[in-house]
């Protein structure tokens, strides 16, 4: 395997906190959370806009932003991808005029390899190392996502992942693996249009 295709590991995108309410910023920009309609990943920081605001936003990851009729198109980016484990829960609540998230197969959710470095959540049990809870959490205008390719093996937390995305219609997590997760808790609450999703082959033994 190429030293390239290893080198997201090291790039590694900062924890957030729980929002309080959309006006609070993305990450550690000014940028209010509910001001960004879409958000795009990227495996190189090449083509940056001159005019574009710039953050960095962890260890070898920059944001920039552009703004357009009032609202911020952002990319996140780094050589050879986002190393997000540890980073997921909350990362877009109360986005609540987010329309897009383009993850562009450089966006990865656990690294086995860090995982005694990575700090524990903030849930009473403290042993979540790997969580996507409330990730999109109040995403009230997201109507789709491309993630059915994640590596979920390593998950232990979905809790009120997509809880309040109104709007979410369509989304295929059917070949999630689920074997480590030991929370689903209001994981689709008040996911109102989301007619069906497929789960039958989850495993959720260890879940409550």
């Amino acid at each position: 395997m190429s030293e390239y295709s290893q080198k997201w590991k090291d790039n590694r995108l900062m924890k957030t906190r729980k929002p309080f309410d959309g006006t609070e910023c993305f990450l550690n920009t000014n940028i209010p959370r509910s001001e960004i309609s879409v958000v795009i990943f990227r495996d190189h920081s090449d083509n940056i806009p001159f005019f574009a605001r710039v953050w960095t936003v962890g260890s070898g990851v920059k944001v920039w932003a552009v703004r357009s009729e009032k609202l911020y198109r952002v990319c996140i980016c780094a050589e050879g991808g986002i190393n997000a484990a540890g980073a997921c829960e909350y990362l877009f609540s109360k986005c609540r005029n987010l329309r897009e998230v383009q993850f562009n197969s450089c966006f990865h959710i656990t690294d086995e390899n860090n995982a005694a470095d990575l700090p524990e959540t903030d849930d009473a049990e403290g042993q979540d190392k790997f969580s996507l809870k409330g990730m999109f959490s109040e995403c009230e205008l997201l109507e789709s996502l491309d993630i059915s390719d994640w590596d979920t093996s390593l998950i232990q937390n979905m809790a009120c992942m997509f809880k309040y995305c109104t709007s979410l219609s369509s989304l295929d997590i059917s070949r999630w693996n689920t074997g480590c997760v030991r929370s689903m808790s209001h994981m689709f609450c008040g996911c109102k249009s989301l007619e069906s999703i497929d789960i039958s082959c989850w495993n959720t033994v260890r879940s409550a």
